[in-house]
């Protein structure tokens, strides 16, 4: 099942969490990189970095990051401007490169 959700890590939990789901298609014989989908999103919070992932996670990718005390905010079925304004959070603006 399909749960849409806000998950918020920080930068010094970011690879691990990332790992975490990585290790959920891992098996035997397939290392899984999954997890470097997630985490996209950079966020700061005064002098604070953040990454975030927001949209559809499987149920078995949330229940893991949830109990991995990786998270420092999840969200249920929320906007994404709201969760992060909430936070006390801003965006941090990506430039495009290439575009003239």
């Amino acid at each position: 099942m399909n749960t849409h959700s806000i998950v918020i890590v920080s930068s010094s939990n970011k690879q691990a969490a990332q790992d975490l789901i990585s290790a959920l298609y891992t098996d035997e014989e397939n290392t899984s990189t999954h997890g470097n989908n997630f985490f996209g999103i950079e966020l700061t919070k005064d002098s604070e970095s953040f990454w975030a992932s927001s949209g559809s996670f499987y149920s078995t990718e949330l229940t893991a990051l949830v109990n991995s005390d990786l998270c420092y905010h999840v969200s249920f079925d929320s906007n994404f401007d709201t969760v992060i304004e909430a936070q006390g959070m801003a965006k941090v603006a990506v430039e495009e490169e290439g575009l003239d």
